[in-house]
């Protein structure tokens, strides 16, 4: 997606990347030498050029054209001789262009709110992605009880997983359907291990499978107790959307625009494009060249922005940013894993650690909250574990408990 100054006028105005114009400039070249074909013909009276009382001038297949009286020569004609070519002097009404270009204006009005709509609502789903990985890598962080290794290996399991189900949506919204690209994107490569990497080879939706493989770590989780009921809603809720956000890309991915309508607006457009010199040669003389680019120009881009923003998971620029936020949500989930601490003696998950964490607030400033009935309830919650550890907490802690008594 391109960053750009709004109010820099001429920075847009100029600007390639991105530009519409870039797209058609095929179109814009072809129509420009089609009006100079007819500016040529219309110069040497082949078409158009009328007499003083409006009848065609046309010349006869004997005649030549004369550089010295500027007009067709017809004096090497005999009475023989066919008279003027077929078709010449056919005047082109310019109210059938009115009405053509009624018609197609309309359709492409349809084509860029449909495309708009498309853009914005792909740009949504993939925001619900990223929002719901990283509430569920801040849950496997901060809801994960447990600090022994295989609890540790089950956390970084799941943040891993997460990731991997981002990188692989990407991998899906943009089509890339075929098995070597599982083994050949350096980011799944990184965060999958030769198992999953050989179960997704071969798979339709990828996505949905590596949601199965984080759903069997969380269940894992809540038969070993590391996890309570009520977390456990919450991050089978995060799964859920995120199922949700996927079906949704997915609907724009596999549905394009409707054929009939891209085919109707293909041949309006053509016709319109190809045949307007010689309507507007009648008008503007030399300058129909000029005029047709225009024209050229706007429909034709009118429908390129169309077709670009219609699918907007590619790497054009101005496609979404995929790439940008799977590497943010990474990011994100690393930025989680860092705040992490050791389990142990300063690790505000373990029982010393709250302890030792409460320990240093200032119990004078907030006697109602931490009292000493509070603090005798976290004193036996402490004995529970048992460990020299946590009796020489507890005696620091009745010892501030007393004082503050």
């Amino acid at each position: 997606m391109i960053d750009y100054d709004p109010n820099n006028a001429l920075k847009v105005i100029f600007s390639l990347r991105g530009s519409s114009l870039v797209r058609v400039k095929f179109h814009i070249l072809a129509t420009f030498l089609m009006a100079c074909l007819v500016v040529l013909l219309h110069e040497f009276h082949v078409i158009g050029v009328k007499d003083s009382q409006g009848n065609f001038i046309c010349p006869r297949p004997c005649s030549y054209y004369n550089y010295t009286l500027g007009g067709w020569d017809e004096s090497t004609c005999t009475i023989n001789d066919p008279p003027a070519a077929f078709g010449c002097g056919i005047e082109i009404n310019s109210k059938i262009y009115a009405l053509l270009g009624t018609a197609m204006s309309l359709l492409l009005v349809f084509r860029s709110n449909l495309s708009y709509n498309r853009f914005w609502e792909a740009r949504a789903h993939m925001g619900n992605v990223a929002l719901y990985c990283r509430n569920f890598a801040r849950h496997c962080v901060f809801f994960v009880d447990g600090d022994d290794r295989e609890t540790d290996a089950l956390r970084k399991d799941l943040i891993r997983q997460i990731q991997l189900f981002f990188h692989v949506v990407r991998l899906h919204v943009r089509e890339m359907d075929e098995p070597e690209w599982v083994s050949k994107d350096r980011h799944v490569k990184y965060l999958a291990d030769a198992e999953e990497v050989e179960d997704l080879m071969y798979r339709q939706r990828r996505p949905l499978v590596v949601l199965g493989f984080v759903t069997k770590k969380l269940n894992t989780l809540l038969m070993s107790k590391k996890i309570n009921q009520f977390t456990y809603s919450n991050m089978d809720d995060c799964l859920t959307q995120l199922v949700s956000a996927f079906n949704g890309l997915d609907k724009i991915v596999k549905t394009p625009f409707p054929f009939p309508y891209a085919q109707l607006i293909y041949v309006l457009i053509v016709l319109f494009c190809y045949t307007a010199p010689w309507m507007l040669i009648q008008m503007y003389q030399w300058a129909t060249p000029f005029v047709s680019i225009i024209v050229t120009g706007a429909l034709f881009g009118i429908n390129a922005i169309g077709l670009e923003v219609e699918g907007p998971f590619g790497k054009d620029p101005n496609d979404l940013p995929v790439d940008k936020m799977c590497d943010a949500v990474t990011a994100d989930c690393n930025m989680y894993l860092s705040q992490m601490i050791k389990r142990g003696e300063h690790d505000v998950f373990g029982d010393a650690g709250r302890l030792r964490a409460v320990q240093k607030l200032d119990l004078k400033a907030a006697p109602s909250v931490y009292d000493a009935k509070s603090a005798a309830t976290a004193v036996n919650a402490t004995k529970s574990s048992g460990g020299s550890q946590h009796e020489k907490v507890e005696d620091e802690w009745m010892n501030d408990s007393a004082k503050l008594l």
